[in-house]
């Protein structure tokens, strides 16, 4: 039988909550000029229930830098934020929490609408405030049932992950467009 991880995870929200925005604020203070991060994601930014799925690539991540031009933003990435609240969440995972683990819908969804090349992963530890970056491009590692009945998650070694200002220098260096 299929989970329903809305309500097996609603009780979280607002600890996912706490995570985007710290997220969507240090970027505010680190990106380039001329960037802007912003909200998009269906239900994200909010610690409330929100009804449906995202209806396509403008609401299926969490949040997306832009790049802001006379004419409007042009999407830059699309980045989903993920996470545990503490190193000891985080044990309880796989390899005594060595490795960082994504859903693997995340990527299916980078690969359905054709942004694998611009999606990244964040993977936060709220309580020290520990954010590390993964492309979605090098989403390969072991697939894990973490929990019975959940689709299963992609665990990457921590070593794989990169700062923030990988990120950053990524970002400066795509075309736009």
């Amino acid at each position: 039988m299929a989970v329903d991880l809305k309500q097996r995870y609603r009780v979280l929200w607002p600890r996912s909550l706490i995570r985007e925005i710290a997220v969507a604020n240090i970027l505010s203070a680190l990106l380039p000029p001329g960037y802007r991060v912003l909200i998009v994601g269906l239900g994200a930014g909010l610690a409330d229930e929100v009804e449906g799925w995202h209806r396509g690539l403008e609401d299926a991540f969490d949040l997306m830098v832009a790049r802001v031009e006379e004419r409007g933003v042009k999407p830059a990435a699309f980045i989903d934020v993920t996470g545990v609240h503490s190193d000891e969440e985080m044990v309880k995972t796989v390899e005594d929490g060595r490795g960082l683990c994504i859903g693997a819908w995340k990527l299916w969804k980078a690969e359905r609408y054709g942004v694998l090349d611009r999606t990244w992963f964040c993977h936060v530890t709220a309580n020290r405030v520990a954010l590390r970056w993964l492309p979605a491009a090098r989403a390969h590692g072991r697939r894990v049932n973490l929990v019975k009945g959940e689709k299963p998650y992609i665990c990457i070694p921590a070593r794989e992950w990169s700062d923030t200002r990988t990120f950053i220098r990524w970002l400066k260096t795509i075309e736009v467009g």
